[in-house]
């Protein structure tokens, strides 16, 4: 059937115009009607011999009556040409000479119709292709086939384009198949050929004659120039099998060149189409070009035009590029080792003044070195390859003079190509021509330094850093006197080193160090440098996974110098770990419903996955063996920003009843405009404000593609809060948006997520577009060092309880880094027996609960200052230090109080029961024990509202506000692994111990634990073997398949649409406004976290209904004074009139200026400003 549809038969053909489709068809359905009741009659078989019979008798009768040009003489011709292709070639080549005959008068005819015209062509086609030798060798005056290539050599240069185009067709298909005979060349082709030629000189004459008298065409003119017919038909005959007749070549060649020189642009286009598909030819035919090449590629050459011929050299140079194509396709050997006296050649055209005669010699060369220099010649070269080599690479240093100035751009871009093909072989040829580039580059004057670094860095990838460094060395860590160094080659090196030894950054660049400085703190002048260590990070690198206690004396900040004094410290480096394929997902989302899991569309855009890397990183979510690691944040562009319309609809509603009050909610339309805001993104990891973006001026669709990347203790806790902002002069900026991304929830199917969020809990509303990436390193920190930074720290306790201290009444007061409270003498109860006293803080008889926001968790203590009655000065201290707590863990706390001749020292310094006695010059005596219960909460809340300094602090409370409010986030932070991640964690470690396997629960739980138990040996290596300094992949020990997250929905009839009704909502859920330490105010569960993506109604809601069952003022005003600080942020209530907020912006200025003024004594030291956008 395949064979049927390629080749259709004539019956096929015959039926297919038996059934036709036009009116004027019809006349054809008739004829071979005819024909077939004709056959009928006779009883012959409808074969093709029968029907060409038939039709040429029928034809003849046409031609003898008169009617040449009638429908039915053009019926006849057409069903002559169908038939014709089918016929035996014997009876062909028999009725030649009465076929020819009639139709000698259609050819001849001047008015015919380009209908009967096509298919007398085509009957002749196929006359012509069934001729032998002895019949082609008749003559022109002699009926017979050379008569008929000469009416169709007429008919290829007719006017009418269909006539002219379906007898070149004609003519291309008869020379593609010449009749078996010794030659290569059709007999036709060379009677084709003199015709054509002879036309040519025609043409050449003329274009001559135009050029002598100054004669110009325009475009217009040149685009339809008749001469173009012509060089059509010699396109014809060289496009055939054999080409253009060895014998004709050199003539052809002179007057293609004449008529480039003479003709417009369009001619010139044209002869180059001639020469590309002559070659074009012989690179399809072997034996063809294995002749005729030589003497081509010779002719062209000596045809060379002058040196200031603007119009001819670039078509030339391509010619001339293209000859030796195909001439190194079918003799390399021979064509490379000319290659020396062709680059001779065509450099001397760089010289010219003309840009274009230097691009297209730059052009050629490039080709000459892409087609001419053969692998072999690479990769095992003989003893005459490396000479022609040197000579190339000879000939190209004569680049660098002076008269090949101009051409720089161009001698650039020869070399970046002689790198690329000699590879590591221009080592050392071509060096000295990158030591002239690498000094040019040097230079500040010189204005191609970006070809310069192309060039550099195409030698880079060619020959490695090694060789390049050996010439152009950086010159940075002992630069020579007299040489600059050369900086601007890092990033060279780094986009262009590839598959090489890298040995030379050790030895070349400057050893990378890790410095710590010891700084003094001074009251009123500049901080000082006490001292500095640095130590090499290479060192590190080469012992992974292990920490290295150091004792190092401490360095001057000139080298060589020493300061007193040592720094006792740890360091050391962790890589990366590698993906566990038994954690690898299939990467659908699992938060969607069964029935749409299956869907693209809805999944997320992975983009390019171009390494096995890559494919690991987006189908593996985050080890939970591994919790500590780097995450990258990226804030690509937000679309659809705008500000929401604060006032509403305004003014009299009547007779505007129907239309919409909020009509420009979501249909911004600009991308620019004075309403639209100026917006920036902050990031916040872990409620620490980390990076700014810069600020896009009043834009809908700002693209930023700025982001960091952070340290994480524990994944499986990280919330990473990006806010929107407005930039406002003399006004605090408002919030536009908040988008908070808790780790766990996102990267549940790979460690890689590109999405879009909606903007929420703000003044406006749009689509943010953020990446996260998590890398885990191979490091396992105890669980109290897994916490965050900021959080609170709460007394659960009724009381405080002091044994064997106090003899009256005492004052405590309480302070860590962010915050501090006190307990007042009326709260204390002296013992009845013995030394001793409680504080109470039940949060009854007005005793406040104790709670104190920390901002520095890990580098802060509890410090308890005790003031008995009648002293100004405390009398005792105690001192908790939080780093060594675990988040959300109930102790029952057991501290030395002490006396102590220097608190500020003691308050300090990490001095705990431990190490106080190892303390120099520091009186510590322990005069009693303090007793209570407490925890470490992890995470921002209301009590650290009133301790906000400056707007950072601001913005950063603001931002969780924002968050409370819209229900995403709580006043406390666990850490938990997806249901998804911890199944397959699970099934990874039974699968990992076969013993494991067959354990019972207890056993089990015991690795499977979920609150922070150590998996030692669960692979069957201890993970503390791990970590010393040989990393070991996870992935030889498993052997079972991939496995996918698991759907847990079930086909309920009432199904969980993650929206919180009226009946359901939890009224705990709304926060109070300003609440202060002393609040006794339930706390939320951590069974109320809800995730990041779940509805719910927002504060405002809450608030009206309220309003709506209170008709008192009094009761309103209080319920206002609640939630002002919602209403506030979102510029309501007071807030959305500008005076107020400007109000209030100076206000706070005043205030963060006065607590600058105060602190200007203190004894701080120096803390790192939040990273921005470059």
């Amino acid at each position: 059937m395949a064979s049927t549809m390629a080749t259709p038969t004539l019956d096929d053909k015959l039926d297919k115009i038996r059934s036709p489709g036009l009116q004027s068809q019809q006349r054809r359905v008739v004829v071979l009607q005819a024909v077939d009741a004709t056959l009928k009659e006779q009883n012959t078989p409808p074969s093709p011999t029968g029907y060409f019979a038939a039709l040429l008798g029928l034809l003849s009768q046409s031609i003898e009556s008169g009617s040449i040009n009638s429908e039915t003489t053009s019926s006849v011709v057409y069903l002559l040409d169908v038939v014709t292709p089918y016929a035996p070639q014997p009876l062909l080549r028999s009725k030649f000479t009465q076929i020819l005959t009639l139709l000698a008068p259609i050819l001849l005819l001047q008015d015919a119709e380009a209908m009967l015209l096509r298919a007398s062509i085509g009957c002749l086609e196929s006359l012509l292709l069934a001729q032998d030798l002895p019949a082609w060798d008749l003559g022109v005056t002699q009926i017979g086939p050379r008569r008929a290539v000469a009416g169709l050599l007429n008919l290829a240069q007719d006017a009418k384009p269909k006539i002219r185009k379906r007898a070149q067709d004609a003519l291309k298909k008869v020379l593609t198949n010449p009749p078996p005979s010794p030659s290569l060349d059709h007999p036709a082709a060379d009677m084709c050929a003199h015709t054509a030629l002879a036309t040519l000189e025609d043409l050449a004459a003329k274009a001559t004659q135009a050029r002598k008298t100054q004669k110009k065409a325009t475009s217009a003119e040149s685009q339809h120039d008749p001469a173009l017919l012509h060089l059509q038909l010699v396109k014809t005959i060289a496009s055939a099998s054999g080409g253009w007749p060895s014998n004709k070549i050199e003539s052809l060649c002179e007057l293609l060149l004449s008529i480039a020189r003479s003709g417009g642009e369009y001619m010139t286009v044209a002869t180059f189409d001639i020469f590309e598909m002559i070659f074009a030819g012989m690179a399809a035919d072997d034996a063809a070009a294995s002749s005729k090449l030589p003497r081509l590629i010779e002719i062209i050459s000596e045809l060379r035009p002058a040196a200031n011929d603007t119009q001819l050299i670039p078509p030339w140079l391509a010619i001339l590029s293209r000859g030796y194509d195909v001439s190194a396709q079918l003799e390399p050997e021979d064509t490379f080792q000319n290659l020396p006296d062709l680059f001779t050649m065509v450099l001397a055209f760089l010289e010219s003044p003309s840009h274009n005669i230097r691009i297209s010699a730059s052009e050629c060369l490039v080709s000459f070195l892409a087609n001419c220099v053969p692998a072999s010649v690479i990769i095992e070269p003989s003893v005459y390859d490396e000479k022609t080599l040197e000579k190339v690479a000879k000939a190209a240093e004569t680049l660098l003079s002076v008269k090949y100035q101009a051409a720089w751009p161009e001698s650039f871009n020869v070399f970046g190509a002689m790198f690329d093909t000699l590879r590591w072989r221009a080592n050392p040829a071509m060096l000295t021509i990158l030591k002239a580039v690498g000094d040019l580059r040097s230079n500040d004057s010189f204005g191609g330094k970006k070809e310069a670094d192309e060039v550099i860095g195409r030698a880079i990838r060619a020959v490695g850093p090694d060789a390049v460094l050996s010439v152009l060395p950086l010159n940075l860590a002992t630069p020579a006197k007299g040489q600059p160094g050369r900086a601007w080659m890092f990033p060279l090196l780094r986009d262009y080193v590839s598959n090489t030894n890298l040995a030379h950054f050790r030895a070349e660049m400057a050893d990378e160090q890790l410095s710590v400085e010891l700084w003094d703190s001074d009251r009123a002048s500049a901080d000082d440098v006490v001292g500095k260590v640095e130590l090499s990070i290479q060192k590190l690198i080469q012992h992974p996974g292990k920490m290295f206690p150091q004792v190092s004396k401490l360095r001057g900040v000139k080298a060589e110098s020493e300061m007193p004094g040592e720094l006792v410290w740890e360091v050391g480096y962790f890589g990366k770990t590698q993906f566990r394929k038994a954690l690898r997902t299939d990467g659908r989302d699992v938060n969607l419903p069964k029935e749409l899991k299956d869907k693209k569309e809805l999944q997320d855009d992975k983009g390019a996955i171009d390494t096995a890397e890559e494919d690991s990183v987006v189908h593996t979510p985050p080890d939970p063996l591994w919790p500590s690691g780097i995450l990258s944040i990226v804030v690509h562009q937000i679309v659809g920003l705008e500000l929401a319309n604060i006032t509403g609809s305004q003014g009299n509603r009547k007779g505007r009843e129907f239309e919409p009050a909020r009509p420009e909610a979501g249909e911004v339309k600009e991308e620019s405009g004075k309403k639209l805001p100026s917006s920036y993104c902050t990031i916040l990891i872990n409620d620490e404000l980390a990076y700014k973006t810069r600020t896009k001026v009043v834009s809908s669709h700002p693209i930023f593609n700025a982001g960091t990347e952070r340290f994480v203790r524990d994944w499986k806790s990280c919330i990473v809060t990006v806010a929107v902002r407005d930039s406002r002069n003399r006004q605090h900026d408002p919030i536009i948006g908040v988008v908070p991304l808790k780790v766990s929830d996102i990267l549940q199917t790979g460690s890689e997520a590109t999405r879009w969020y909606p903007l929420d809990g703000g003044i406006g509303f749009g689509r943010i577009r953020i990446s996260l990436l998590f890398r885990s390193c191979e490091l396992r920190l105890p669980p109290s060092q897994m916490g965050w930074d900021i959080g609170t720290f709460e007394f659960l306790g009724n009381n405080i309880k002091a044994e064997r201290y106090g003899r009256s009444k005492t004052k405590v007061r309480l302070r860590t880094g962010g915050s501090s409270a006190s307990i007042k003498r009326d709260a204390c109860t002296k013992h009845t027996e013995g030394e001793g006293m409680d504080w109470d803080i039940s949060g009854e008889n007005k005793h406040d609960k104790i709670r104190l926001p920390v901002r520095y968790r890990y580098r802060s203590p509890i410090f308890f200052e005790f003031y008995p009655a009648g002293k100004r000065h405390p009398d005792a201290y105690a001192s908790l230090w939080l780093q060594e707590l675990v988040d959300l863990e109930e102790h029952d706390f057991d501290l030395p109080i002490w006396k102590c001749d220097n608190g500020t020292r003691l308050a300090q310094n990490f001095i705990t029961q431990d190490n106080f006695k190892d303390v120099p010059v520091l009186k510590v005596e322990e005069v009693g024990r303090l007793r209570f219960r407490g925890r470490f909460s992890a995470g921002t809340d209301r009590d650290h509202i009133k301790f906000v300094s400056d707007n950072n602090s601001r913005e950063t409370i603001e931002t969780w506000e924002a968050c409370f409010a819209e229900g995403v986030r709580q006043e406390e932070v666990h850490s938990e692994v997806p249901p998804a991640i911890q199944k397959l964690h699970d099934e990874s470690l039974t699968h990992g111990r076969d013993v494991l396997a067959q354990a019972d629960e207890k056993e089990k739980e015991k690795w499977l634990a979920k609150d922070g138990t150590d998996w030692t040996g669960a692979f069957g290596t201890d993970p503390k073997d791990m970590m010393d300094g040989s990393q070991v992949d996870l992935n030889n020990d498993e052997n079972h398949d991939d496995v996918s997250s698991s759907d847990s929905d079930s086909d309920d009839s009432n199904p969980d649409l993650g929206i919180s009704d009226g009946e359901t909502l939890s009224r705990g859920g709304s926060h109070e406004g300003g609440a202060t330490s002393g609040a006794s105010d339930p706390r939320p569960s951590s069974a109320g976290t809800r995730p990041s993506g779940d509805t719910t109604r927002t504060t405002d809601s809450q608030l009206h209904e309220r309003a709506s069952r209170s008709n008192s003022p009094l009761d309103a005003y209080k319920e206002y004074k609640d939630h002002s600080r919602d209403l506030h942020r979102k510029h309501r209530g007071l807030m959305q009139w500008r005076p107020v907020r400007n109000m209030q912006f100076a206000k706070n200025e005043a205030l963060f200026a006065m607590r600058k003024v105060k602190k200007l004594g203190a004894l701080d030291g120096r803390k790192p400003d939040v990273e921005t956008e470059v």
